[in-house]
């Protein structure tokens, strides 16, 4: 079979979530695809991780995106990036790719651009995120951008079905092709084998400290455990963020911070570390696409407790245990009443992300659309 040429069209922030996904899923090389990176914003440190894995990458503009862009903002930026789109033209007749994979926006409102220079070029596209209802002028503009690519997917069954109730009829179908996690996630070895059913065990919540993540909702929910239960639980912030400071407060008002370690942003490379060392993973969040981080608990053995939704059922699903918003406490407690088997149960679910299987799926669909 002839080398396929894939170029991945992506605006990175700092190396986070969508990175580190994509990252993932290069990492896993087939001989027959050859694949690269163009980042229409700049982000040294997901071209770093990029070099490090032997992926080739280019920036087509220098434009730093940040964490917590506003919507206007992204469109002031989108419309500079436009700006540099015959270079990013340019790049892909150079380097004879076949197809383009876009990632989120703005790389998916830019595709259509880039196809009527160069019509022959396949394309596809992958959203990331859980989608609310959109304007009337959002749905028209991006239904048409999205109805331009050969193929669209999405990380999730829920995300799937969330944008195309979004967008439909603009938009065409979306094909579910989930996340993967890194290799070095099933790894893990366990160093959590205690058997003392009264022994103190270690929750860790992987995340930035925003409003979504919910960490106030766990503060709250270890308050509302007996003393005897509280002297049980040791909860593990790994993220950082704007709530930092108002989350501490809210854990020293709550008489809960002798059971609380704000770690700070741990790097990437060290989360498989500190989940050798966790018995449980917390993952309370509301509107999400995937949840790549509840995905990398589960491949290192940890069982997820989360918020009982459309999402965690599809992702987490036997893997952990999910409960309703108001009874997160118990969910704690049932934490604490859990076995091994549960261990064993998460990593059975975590083979459904596994870099290998996912790689085939969007290997399949790369054959379909351009065989």
């Amino acid at each position: 079979m002839q080398i396929m040429r894939i170029a991945h069209l992506i605006a990175p922030v700092a190396f986070g979530g969508g990175e580190s996904v994509l990252t993932n899923l290069l990492s896993e090389r087939k001989a027959d695809l050859r694949e690269e990176v163009l980042c229409l914003t700049a982000s040294p440190d997901f071209g770093s991780k990029l070099t490090e894995i032997g992926i080739e990458w280019s920036e087509i503009t220098n434009i730093d995106l940040g964490h917590g862009v506003s919507k206007s903002r992204i469109l002031r930026i989108y419309f500079s990036i436009l700006r540099h789109v015959p270079r990013l033209i340019g790049k892909l007749r150079q380097r004879k790719i076949d197809l383009i994979h876009a990632h989120g926006f703005p790389a998916s409102a830019v595709v259509p651009f880039v196809r009527m220079a160069m019509p022959s070029t396949k394309a596809v596209y992958t959203h990331h995120s859980h989608r609310e209802t959109p304007g009337l002028a959002e749905k028209a503009v991006l239904g048409l951008c999205y109805r331009s690519f050969d193929a669209r997917t999405a990380v999730s069954e829920t995300a799937a079905r969330s944008i195309e109730r979004a967008f439909q009829p603009i938009s065409g179908s979306f094909r579910t092709v989930h996340n993967c996690v890194g290799a070095q996630f099933y790894d893990v070895t366990s160093s959590q084998a205690t058997s003392d059913p009264e022994a103190r065990r270690c929750f860790v919540q992987i995340g930035r400290l925003v409003g979504i993540k919910n960490h106030g909702l766990v503060l709250e929910s270890v308050s509302r455990l007996s003393p005897e239960e509280r002297d049980r639980v040791l909860i593990k912030f790994a993220g950082d963020g704007p709530l930092r400071t108002d989350l501490e407060q809210q854990a020293r008002s709550l008489g809960v911070a002798a059971n609380v370690r704000f770690l700070g942003q741990v790097p990437y490379d060290e989360i498989p570390s500190l989940l050798g060392e966790a018995d449980f993973a917390l993952f309370p969040s509301e509107l999400e696409g995937f949840g790549i981080a509840a995905v990398e608990c589960l491949a290192a053995g940890v069982p997820v407790l989360c918020l009982k939704n459309e999402l965690m059922a599809e992702i987490v699903g036997p893997a952990g245990i999910l409960v309703d918003k108001p009874s997160f406490h118990q969910g704690l407690r049932s934490m604490l009443q859990a076995d091994q088997r549960l261990r064993a149960a998460a990593r059975d679910q975590a083979l459904k992300f596994a870099p290998a299987k996912i790689k085939e799926d969007y290997f399949r669909l790369y054959c379909e659309i351009l065989q």
